[in-house]
């Protein structure tokens, strides 16, 4: 069973800003997630966090609402998945989330 793809990301987002993804398969689409890069220190992850996004579909291409609060979503590298309809995920895209200004 081949894997959902993410073909088009952006290499940022902003907190409270939409922001659009390919999907070489977005009708399949059920889930559009975040999971922060670790940061371990003395066997410790602090950084640990799990977003699930809201999104809409149009075409190949899904419209995703970017985290809405600074608090949801810390500054910071994280990976970006899309999960389909039998919960397999998709090779994760890197993307960062600005600090406000």
């Amino acid at each position: 069973m081949p894997r959902p793809g993410i073909v088009l990301a952006p290499d940022t987002i902003k907190i409270g800003e939409n922001f659009s993804v390919g999907s070489s398969n977005a009708s399949s689409i059920s889930r559009v997630t975040l999971v922060k890069t670790g940061s371990v220190t003395h066997s410790v992850n602090m950084d640990q966090a799990f977003v699930d996004l809201e999104f809409t579909r149009a075409g190949s291409m899904l419209n995703v609402a970017g985290p809405k609060r600074a608090a949801d979503a810390p500054p910071g590298y994280y990976m970006l998945f899309v999960i389909d309809a039998k919960a397999v995920p998709s090779i994760a895209r890197i993307v960062r989330i600005n600090p406000l200004r």
